[in-house]
């Protein structure tokens, strides 16, 4: 019998790996990754969504586009505030503990992360 593989949507890969990511800088370098990745996930994508939205207003698939739009803006924001709680929880830790962290608490890491992001979007 074959090995089934589980689909992983793309949010949830993006915050795993800034957690791999976060877990391997030391301090000032997670919460740098924090900081810039939650300028480009919470403003500028968004921002360049909202731009390409404006761009068509006169169009008839207007309220189509918005709709599409407007969940990728929102999800952008969630994966915005999921990687700035990565990288200000490793910039916390790894200033007190300058040891990486292990593979299970990454993965609960993660799932905290996720549920924080989800909570505060």
């Amino acid at each position: 019998m074959g090995r089934r593989y589980r689909r992983r949507s793309q949010v949830n890969q993006i915050i795993s790996d800034s957690v791999v990511i976060g877990s391997r800088l030391p301090w000032w370098g997670a919460l740098l990754f924090g900081l810039i990745s939650f300028v480009v996930f919470y403003y500028v994508i968004p921002h360049w969504f909202e731009s390409s939205l404006a761009d068509e207003a006169s169009s008839r698939i207007y309220p189509a586009m918005e709709a599409i739009y407007g969940r990728g803006i929102r999800l952008f924001r969630y994966i915005g505030i999921g990687t700035a709680a990565v990288g200000l929880y490793f910039a916390v830790r790894n200033y007190f503990l300058p040891l990486s962290a292990n593979l299970s608490g990454n993965h609960v890491l993660a799932l905290l992360a996720k549920l924080i992001g989800r909570q505060l979007d």
